[in-house]
């Protein structure tokens, strides 16, 4: 089964001034002609040729031709569907809920999802994806889609409903960078969602906090951070982290009304850092465990 490229249902010159007909023209018959012509020649006469585009980027994305050419065709065939000449303006239902819910307001997602777009480097996609019962706006390289596994998966790292993206993030840092960490390293940007009692980043993406951990040797031996002094904003983020505790995320922080309210009595900028003491005798007794430093006999072993 040979893919087709799609009609459009609207003309070339139809999203003028916002992108020109000749742009159009070029992006549909040239560009995304040569990613269907290139897809179907990869799958003509072997077992791939039955699947439909969508199993083919989720089961077989591991093929270079179906990553770049497929998701090329994947990825265009969407573009083409969600643009109109009649659109923009603000949405309304369920998805108007979630992304108030996820991002505080339309305004903000439209931010979010618009520094996604512009900082990937070189060509890529800018998505919004649902994470669990989450929504996240996330970005890929090239012609990668949402659909293709990801690092993750191919890290075996299982994803389930219970996670959101700054978790999954967090524990692809502590098996594929941590342990690469031998020289000391400040590690900046962290997800907002890990880091509940943070103030948000300077930069205005809603998905960083003002946050830092020190790295040395493959092990964290500082964490400092500036103190969330919004009490609107905090006991957002203390309410989703209920609903993590009511997933079984035991980390999770409990929702504090005593210091949602003192906090609302007015709280001056604050940060702070929490330095690991026993980590630096480590590192400066060159022990790699931290059993060997303990002051207290009784927790090491016999």
């Amino acid at each position: 089964m040979a893919f087709e490229l799609p009609h459009l249902s609207y003309a070339y010159d139809a999203l003028e001034p916002h992108i020109d007909a000749k742009t159009m023209e070029i992006h549909h018959t040239k560009h995304h002609n040569l990613y269907l012509t290139n897809l179907n020649n990869a799958i003509q006469g072997n077992e791939l040729e039955n699947k439909s585009l969508e199993e083919l980027c989720k089961n077989h994305s591991d093929n270079p031709a179906i990553r770049n050419h497929g998701g090329g065709h994947y990825n265009h065939s969407l573009f083409w569907n969600i643009l109109s000449p009649n659109g923009g303006g603000n949405p309304n239902g369920d998805i108007a809920t979630a992304i108030d819910s996820n991002f505080g307001s339309f305004d903000e997602f439209k931010s979010a999802f618009s520094t996604a777009a512009t900082t990937r480097f070189g060509s890529g996609w800018a998505w919004l994806c649902k994470t669990g019962e989450n929504l996240e706006v996330c970005s890929s390289a090239n012609q990668d889609n949402p659909l293709m596994p990801g690092v993750c998966k191919e890290n075996s790292i299982e994803i389930s409903n219970k996670e959101n993206y700054g978790q999954l993030l967090d524990e692809l840092m502590r098996r594929l960078v941590e342990p690469n960490l031998t020289q000391p390293v400040f590690i900046i940007d962290h997800p907002r969602e890990i880091s509940p009692l943070a103030k948000s980043h300077r930069s205005g993406d809603v998905k960083l906090v003002e946050r830092f951990e020190l790295f040395i040797g493959g092990a964290e031996f500082a964490n400092s951070f500036s103190e969330l002094n919004d009490p609107l904003d905090q006991r957002d983020r203390l309410e989703n982290q209920a609903k993590l505790r009511e997933k079984g995320d035991d980390e999770a922080q409990p929702i504090d009304d005593s210091f949602i309210e003192a906090m609302e009595c007015g709280m001056p900028p604050t940060g702070g850092v929490g330095l690991g003491v026993d980590r630096l005798v480590m590192l400066l007794t060159n022990n790699r465990s931290i059993r060997d430093v303990l002051l207290f006999p009784a927790m090491r072993d016999i």
